[in-house]
């Protein structure tokens, strides 16, 4: 195959299904209209027939996924609730693990979010706990800087830590990962988030951690994202919202004892 007949039929391809390419778009970057929306619904029935489901999560919490065979894997990536949102509605995801310091706005008590097309299941809550690097024996001062994903994906979490006074640092669109995130703290000197819940045994000391002396309360509520209709009666996403609630209870106890054991 040439790559003028690569060529040909890509020109064909965006011509029938009228693509819209948007470059450096984050979500939908070939746009939107029912020939895609169809192709997508008609990939999404493939996967399901096969019992897989492509979930999407962040960073912080894509161990919520980690070992299921049903799950096809997503690249983790920080981004708005409403984004999810928009790309489970049109079928290019099955569903995603959203944190409410992602949402644009605060939420009243047991009252989920809401959006056209889609279904919002709540999981539960976790907590989240600054980390610094182990500081030297010369070091006199705590960091009261922290890094954070940018604003436009994380306002609420943004909003309480400036709230608490700490100093807010956006790290680039590009720093999708962990290990980046860790590699930017420590040459900074600044503090970040994690979910220790969902962390192994031991991999605070071994990146050489430890929580931040002046934690300041943060506790978010997790949902998953699933499109409406009868996806809740697929046996795949039933069997995956059962496993995720089981995590994320876990996750939670295991907090609540490392914490309780710590104070002790």
């Amino acid at each position: 195959m040439h790559q003028s007949t690569v060529s040909r039929s890509v020109a064909m391809m965006s011509e029938q299904f009228r693509l819209q390419p948007k470059p450096g778009a984050s979500i939908c970057r070939y746009g939107t209209n029912d020939s895609l929306k169809l192709l997508r619904q008609s990939y999404r029935a493939h996967r399901l027939m096969d019992g897989l489901l492509r979930i999407a999560a962040d960073p912080l919490h894509e161990l919520l996924l980690a070992g299921m065979t049903s799950v096809q894997a997503v690249p983790p990536r920080i981004r708005l609730s409403n984004d999810w949102a928009r790309l489970v509605e049109q079928a290019v995801l099955d569903g995603a693990i959203v944190s409410s310091w992602c949402h644009p706005r605060a939420l009243l008590a047991h009252r989920p979010p809401s959006w056209p097309g889609v279904t919002t299941v709540a999981l539960g809550e976790l907590p989240l706990q600054l980390v610094m690097a182990q500081p030297s024996f010369a070091a006199e001062s705590v960091p009261r800087k922290v890094l954070l994903p940018r604003k436009s994906a994380t306002p609420l979490l943004h909003e309480t830590l400036a709230w608490h006074g700490f100093v807010v640092e956006q790290h680039p669109v590009s720093c999708q990962d962990v290990p980046a995130w860790l590699k930017r703290m420590r040459e900074r000197e600044l503090a970040m988030p994690i979910c220790p819940g969902l962390l192994e045994p031991g991999w605070l000391q071994a990146q050489g951690l430890i929580p931040h002396p002046q934690q300041p309360p943060l506790r978010e509520t997790l949902w998953l994202l699933l499109p409406e209709g009868r996806m809740l009666c697929n046996h795949p996403a039933r069997h995956l919202i059962r496993i995720l609630r089981q995590r994320v209870a876990k996750a939670e106890e295991g907090f609540t004892l490392e914490s309780a054991a710590s104070r002790a």
